[in-house]
């Protein structure tokens, strides 16, 4: 098997050491306790305290920027009179001198004001903590990006509106390069630059997050957002091109900064109490729900923060919480098994046959919930500590009703169109789609300390967090799937257009599809689900820092190790079956149960999609299920297949990952340069299921080992002008779902196994980053960035390997068995981008355009096939206009999401290069555009009123389709999404 990069460990290690121990016996060996400035800088009119502020002693290139709580600080500062520059973007640069002891501390605290505030300007109260509010979030997320040494995007958890559900999807969907991947109207995860999720990473405060994966060991590496809250994160950084200290990823890495109580000043307190509603459901009456129960469509989010300082400014505390609930429509036309021909030459003109129609009406209401708290400690001048624990839950049921038109086939006699097909025999189906509570928490516990001795600094984190996820439905006193069909039925379908979901069904022959009692219940009609997971990660990271000045130049000397430990455990046992027989235990007698008896008295399915079959009743899950709980003895479960599920399908995946990094971040004159290195050594141990001897298999993966190479470069040709240039390496280990061993099948005699790999090398990539950035005053920012990828090693199957002596799951008895299992490509694929980010808040307008500010950004990927980035947009979009008029303000927020391919049934040669020619149409996402509305309006000097809206215009969450857009496979509408409600502070 092919691997790259691979070095060893002990050199490797040596080498590092010998790079770092120089740098911290200088530290220890130079330091000299002379005069030393530690200062805050702090927002005269909000009182905030500024993070990232630019301090710089007048005259030299000694430059700081200031930590959590707007501090910094200057060691070995000869005494007399110093002059302090301070700038920080969105607000005015100021000078001011302060006199240093011989041997002692000044401590001066730098007050810097806002660029919205002209001087001798007049603000009415309402007018200017509302515009203030987006300016100064805008600022925060300018500076941020304008000091770091590599590319990245920062924005304000508070700059783009109000994130729906707390959400941190919701969120990062506006930023460029973005798109997500949504599962009805949640988002669930995220791609980032063309790649799959699991090819980014998603840290909290630089270290992992668990994820336990929907219970499914598919989800392998990819983070789902649904259990991870926005509301305790202050910024939200984007890094493409990330720097050595962070752990590698292909497509890039999110990382989410919390808030801390010392960036405040004394006491503040936060609240908000909404009711949510969707555009399906809106309206004080009662109206039937997901259950058996009719009720109001309204539901309650409130969130609640405080923060506090404490002795001196030497204590922070800050918690909260906050309750998210939504209801969503999952109202679905789906044309499933388009049926071709052999003949890949006429897809265009050839009239596709539809081997089932779905169509589906299912309210899904979602709670999300966050508590957090946060003690900030600090112990002296040198010393800061901090600790901090974050609980979130997730909800979801999605109950779904479904009507399948399933034709066997089609009378040729009549016209088939694609607007027009006569079946001349097929089966109607009234069925449930997995009636099911989904669960989950997360929960993570993080400390740290920033110790500063001289011009070294060491930081430690460290971090446990706990995810896990189960399902519920047995518990809810509901089976999960019922089914009850009529067979030999003949129908005929019209619509009006070709696209049309406007489909009309005329029935032929056969018993009344729309009387209940004339289904039956099929063979192991009524199923549940048993499916859980657990997700452990801890990680440790400690940072060496050394800020070294000299007269022409600065080193910024960086140097950490990383721990972490994955411990998963994943129970997806699939569909339990149970037979619904009647007394005798027999299906197909006399007294088998009529469905009829059954029928739903409170729901009635509409699809919105113009179709007749509108207005039908579904059977009652919870009726069956009493009816089991009288008389459990007239349902047979198939209690072979049941067990065989439940032994098979379990997973147990454990992972080490030990890095380390050495960078030297250099300032000449104009020109920041910081090469580096990053170390990463890991091991993965799995247990699956051997189908073939019908038991668990243990593999222990070999150890693997790269060295990643990194370069950053800024150069400022004017204040506001700056060019970037990155180059890294990065990996992406291979999929769990692959590491974890697993036999399919065994050929003796031809000595051939079909299996997982658990030693599936890592994927590669090389990137090129180029931008330009451009900042406007007061606040904004014009950037282009264009890049390139060579992506390799990619994951593929069809691979063939060789087994040494040590066999397949330390048995021996398989050495020399060539191994039938996904391996590494040999082929690169390449990948390049041009991404345009813009953002301004204007000042000194007139009215009405008081308070004005945009943003804008467009992403355009070039793939060198598009096959191999299924899934992935090539172009995106988002925009935004945020306006305040006194006491109103608004903001408006689109986000547009290009053509997708997300199928094909070509396949791809990897000796040849070439793709195979499909019969089929490939398949597409349409493009589609969402709009985001918040409208606030200030009651009083604590108190708003807001009014925020997801999905205005109630665009279709899912269209996809085969060839041409009329073709559609599947039309998803999940409503708009309305919230009204107050919020303050005191």
């Amino acid at each position: 098997m092919k691997k790259t990069n691979k070095i060893r460990c002990n050199s490797l290690g040596r080498g590092l050491l010998g790079l770092a121990l120089p740098v911290l016996a200088l530290s220890v060996a130079t330091q000299s306790w002379a005069g030393e400035i530690r200062g805050r800088v702090v927002d005269s009119d909000l009182g905030n305290n500024l993070r990232n502020a630019q301090v710089t002693i007048a005259g030299s290139s000694n430059r700081v920027l200031t930590e959590q709580g707007g501090s910094f600080y200057f060691p070995d500062v000869s005494a007399g009179e110093v002059t302090l520059r301070v700038s920080f973007s969105g607000y005015d640069t100021i000078e001011q001198t302060v006199t240093v002891p011989e041997d002692g501390t000044v401590r001066p605290t730098i007050k810097l004001r806002s660029s919205f505030m002209d001087e001798g300007n007049v603000y009415t109260l309402g007018a200017f903590e509302v515009q203030a509010e987006s300016y100064n979030a805008a600022s925060r997320a300018v500076n941020e990006q304008k000091v770091a040494i590599n590319p990245v995007k920062v924005v304000a958890a508070d700059s783009l509106g109000n994130v729906s559900e707390g959400n941190a999807g919701e969120f990062l969907k506006l930023m460029p390069g973005v798109s997500l991947d949504y599962v009805e109207a949640d988002a669930r995860s995220v791609r980032i630059s063309g790649l799959a999720p699991q090819y980014g990473n998603v840290l909290l405060e630089g270290l992992f997050v668990p994820s336990a994966g929907s219970s499914n060991i598919g989800t392998g590496r990819t983070f789902e957002f649904e259990q991870l809250s926005m509301d305790s994160v202050e910024l939200v950084q984007l890094t493409k091109t990330p720097t050595p200290d962070q752990p590698s990823a292909l497509s890039g890495t999110v990382d989410l900064v919390t808030e801390s109580a010392l960036d405040h000043d004394g006491q503040n307190i936060d609240y908000s109490f909404g009711l949510a509603t969707n555009s399906y459901y809106a309206g004080l009456h009662k109206s039937p729900g997901w259950d058996d129960q009719e009720g109001r469509k309204l539901y309650p989010n409130y969130t609640f923060k405080y923060s506090n300082v404490f002795n001196e400014g030497k204590v922070g505390v800050i918690f909260g919480l906050s309750h998210h609930e939504t209801i969503a429509a999952q109202k679905h036309t789906w044309l499933w098994h388009n049926g071709y021909d052999d003949n890949p030459d006429n897809n265009d003109t050839e009239v596709p046959t539809y081997w089932w129609m779905w169509f589906q009406d299912g309210p899904k209401p979602t709670t999300r919930e966050n508590y957090f708290a946060r003690v900030d400690f600090l112990a002296n001048d040198n010393l800061k500590l901090f600790a901090r624990v974050d609980h979130s839950t997730y909800k979801a049921k999605f109950y779904n009703r479904t009507m399948s038109l399933r034709p066997s086939s089609l009378d040729l006699t009549k016209e088939v169109s694609k607007t027009n097909q006569t079946v001349a025999s097929g089966t109607v189906s009234n069925e449930s789609n997995q009636f099911m509570e989904k669960l989950g928490d997360t929960t993570i516990y993080t400390m740290g300390s920033d110790y500063q001795m001289g011009d070294l600094t060491i930081s430690t984190r460290l971090n446990r967090g706990v995810a896990r996820n189960w399902y519920e439905n047995l518990e809810n006193n509901h089976f999960a799937d019922y089914r009850a069909d009529i067979s030999d039925v003949s129908w005929n379908w019209t619509r009006p257009s070709e696209g049309s979901t406007d489909l009309q069904f005329t029935q032929l022959s056969g018993p009344d599809w729309r009387n209940p009692s004339n289904y039956s219940f099929v063979d192991n009609a009524m199923k549940w689900y048993e499916r859980n997971s657990r997700d452990e990660q801890t990680t440790l990271r400690v940072d060496f820092t050394r800020d070294l000045k000299q007269k022409d130049q600065t080193h910024l000397l960086k140097f950490g190790v990383m721990f972490n430990t994955r411990d998963l455990e994943v129970h997806r046992y699939g569909s339990m079956w149970t037979t619904f027989t009647g007394p005798d235990g027999v299906l197909g007698t006399d007294d088998d149960p009529n469905p009829g008896d059954f029928v739903d008295s409170n729901f009635v399915m509409d699809y919105d999609s113009g179709s007749n079959l509108n207005g039908i009743r579904p059977y009652s899950p919870w009726k069956i299920w009493d009816y089991y709980l009288e008389n459990p003895g007239e349902f047979v479960e198939n209690t072979d297949r049941n067990g065989d599920q439940r032994r098979r399908n379990n997973w147990y995946f454990e992972e080490e990952i030990m890095s380390a990094y050495v960078t030297d971040q250099i300032k000449i004159g104009k020109l920041d340069i910081a090469p580096g290195l990053r170390y990463e050594r890991s091991k993965p141990q799995g247990t699956g299921w051997d189908s073939v001897n019908g038991r668990p298999v243990t593999a222990e993966g070999d150890w693997t080992e790269v060295l990643l190479p990194y370069l950053h470069a800024n150069y400022e040709f004017a204040y506001d002008l700056v060019g970037r240039f990155s180059y890294h390496e990065s990996i992406t280990r291979a999929d769990i779902a692959n590491l974890v061993p697993g036999i399919s099948s065994i050929n003796e005699t031809d000595r051939e196994m079909s299996a997982n790999n658990p030693n599936l090398s890592e994927e590669n990539a090389k990137t090129y980053y180029f931008t330009l950035e451009k900042y406007f005053e007061p606040v904004g920012l014009l950037s282009v960035s264009a890049f390139h990828r060579i992506w390799s090693d990619r994951q593929i199957t069809g691979g063939e390997t060789v087994l040494g002596p040590d066999g397949y799951g330390g048995d021996s008895s398989f050495a020399g068995y060539t191994l039938l299992t996904r391996t590494n490509a040999t082929r690169d694929v390449d990948l390049s981008g041009l991404e345009i980010d813009f953002s301004k808040q204007f000042k000194n307008l007139p009215k009405p355009l008081t308070g004005l500010g945009v943003f804008g950004n467009y992403t355009m990927l070039d793939y060198e096939d598009d096959r191999f980035f299924r899934g992935s947009p090539k172009r995106t979009a988002n925009a935004g206009v945020n306006a305040s008029i006194d006491r109103f303000s608004a903001r408006l927020n689109m986000n547009y999401i290009g053509t997708i391919l997300t199928g094909t049934s070509s396949s791809y040669n990897e000796s040849t290069g070439v793709w195979s020619d499909s019969a089929q149409p490939d398949e597409f996402q349409k493009e589609r555009m969402f709009f985001d509305l918040n409208l606030d309006y200030k009651l009083s000097d604590k108190l708003r009123l807001f009014l925020d809206a997801r999905n205005l215009t109630n665009e279709d969450s899912q269209y996809t389709y085969r060839g041409h857009e009329s073709n559609f496979v599947r039309i998803l509408k999940t409503g708009t999404i309305w919230k009204l409600g107050v919020k303050g502070t005191f």
